[in-house]
């Protein structure tokens, strides 16, 4: 592999295939502060969308995505929202899910949902990764977005 260099370091000239295992080789992110109401139960695309090439095919892909979400029961209906993670239109992650209560004030969650995820990548092609979302119980309110702040996705590729 060789050794490195102190000029290497302070030119930033390091090659990649020279780093240790465990080094992150790459990192990308995505912001998005768009309003989605879902009253639907079919999955929604959110504006969060990384399209990501690794530089090595045996890298393990770290996926976390922080979800701005609003989660209301109406009346005797719970409230529910759920969110998954896609690597080019397969679902990578579980659809998480958030519950509130029934009905009045007591019945709504609005907060943060993190997922985390991660995988062997397997090549080094260029993929899309993104965040969709749901309502899987229309009686209920639910959206992304709904107050201010913004959802984020990040991808991190991990040297092994």
């Amino acid at each position: 592999a060789g050794s490195t260099s102190a000029s290497d370091l302070s030119s930033g000239t390091l090659p990649v295939a020279r780093l240790p295992a465990g080094s992150v080789v790459q990192f990308a992110s995505d912001l998005d502060g768009d309003y989605i109401n879902l009253n639907t139960t079919s999955w929604v695309d959110t504006g969060l969308s990384i399209t990501f090439t690794p530089k090595f095919s045996n890298s393990l892909i770290v996926i976390q995505a922080i979800l701005n979400m609003y989660t209301a029961g109406a009346g005797s209906t719970h409230g529910n929202s759920e969110a998954k993670i896609q690597k080019e239109g397969s679902d990578v992650s579980e659809a998480l899910t958030i519950y509130s209560g029934y009905g009045g004030t007591e019945a709504l969650v609005v907060g943060t949902m993190p997922i985390y995820e991660y995988l062997t990548q397997g090549n080094t092609n260029a993929e899309v990764y993104k965040v969709q979302v749901r309502n899987p119980q229309t009686a209920s309110g639910a959206s992304h977005n709904q107050y201010p702040g913004k959802s984020a996705l990040f991808l991190w590729e991990v040297k092994v």
